[in-house]
Order: C-alpha cells, then sequence, then structure tokens
C-alpha cells in the first residue's frame, strides 16, 4: 500500500469510514446557512456556532474546510460580505442572501424528504438484524469481521 495513502486497510473499521458517519461535509452548506440566516458573523464565529451544533458534537468540523464553504457559498452569490462593525478590518462578516434563503429552504425541503426516506431505512436495517437467526459457524465465517465500506 502507498505509504501516503490514508485508506485504511481492508477489513478495518475505523473513525474515517462513511458509517461511522464522517461524510458530514455536504451538511456544512445548510448548517452556515442555517446560522448566518439569524444574524451576520464572521468565519470564526460561524465555527462556534458550527462546534454547539449536535451534528458536530463528535467530530467538529474542520476550519479550512468551514472557510474553504464559506468563499464557495459566496461565489456562488448565497453569502455576500458586509462591513464588519468591530475593529477588526479584515474580518469578513457574511450574511445571507436573497438566493442563499432560497437555497436554505430547498435544503429544508430536501433534508426533510431524506429524514422520511432515512426512517424508512432504518425500519428495513432493524428489521434484517431482528431475522438473522444465528452467526454461523466459526468455519464458515468470513475472516473479515469489520465493515468495509469506502471512504
Amino acid at each position: 500500500m502507498n505509504s501516503k495513502s490514508k485508506k485504511e486497510p481492508v477489513g478495518v473499521i475505523s473513525e474515517t469510514c462513511s458509517c461511522a458517519g464522517t461524510k458530514l461535509d455536504r451538511l456544512l452548506q445548510p448548517a452556515i446557512l442555517a446560522i448566518l440566516a439569524t444574524e451576520s458573523l464572521n468565519g470564526y464565529r460561524v465555527g462556534k456556532r458550527l462546534d454547539a451544533m449536535t451534528m458536530f458534537r463528535d467530530r467538529k468540523p474542520d476550519a479550512s474546510g468551514m472557510y474553504r464553504t464559506l468563499r464557495e457559498l459566496e461565489h456562488r452569490g448565497l453569502l455576500v460580505q458586509i462591513a464588519a462593525e468591530s475593529g477588526a478590518p479584515n474580518a469578513k462578516v457574511y450574511r445571507v442572501t436573497p438566493l442563499g434563503a432560497a437555497c436554505l429552504n430547498r435544503w429544508v425541503q430536501t433534508l426533510t424528504n431524506y429524514q422520511s426516506t432515512l426512517g424508512d431505512l432504518l425500519g428495513h436495517c432493524a428489521l434484517a438484524l431482528s431475522n438473522i437467526r444465528a452467526p454461523a459457524p466459526e468455519s464458515a465465517r468470513a475472516t473479515r469481521t469489520f465493515c468495509r465500506c469506502r471512504n
């Protein structure tokens, strides 16, 4: 295996596995839009608000990824920079644009649909787990006992 590769070896579950909920970067967009829809803030304060959100409780968002997302949202016209009220002239303060509010509204619709879909999927998973009768004999078990989800 390439020493520069960050992928875990096959047959090993890790904290970076997608089934561990590590792929939350796409949810960073609606989280940032929701925060900035209530008040205009600089990036540092947005990060502090993100840290307080339940979905980031165990895995704080990467600061560079958050700033990259802020720039991307601004580039797409969903956020705009406004003048900072404090004495920090370099602090970029962001607020949501009308287009950003429309995008947040669409996120709400999308996440509501996902919530319903996830409820259904969880029901199927629970049923499948309850139908597993007994583990296979030791000789028939696969040597890999851990999740092999893609990172």
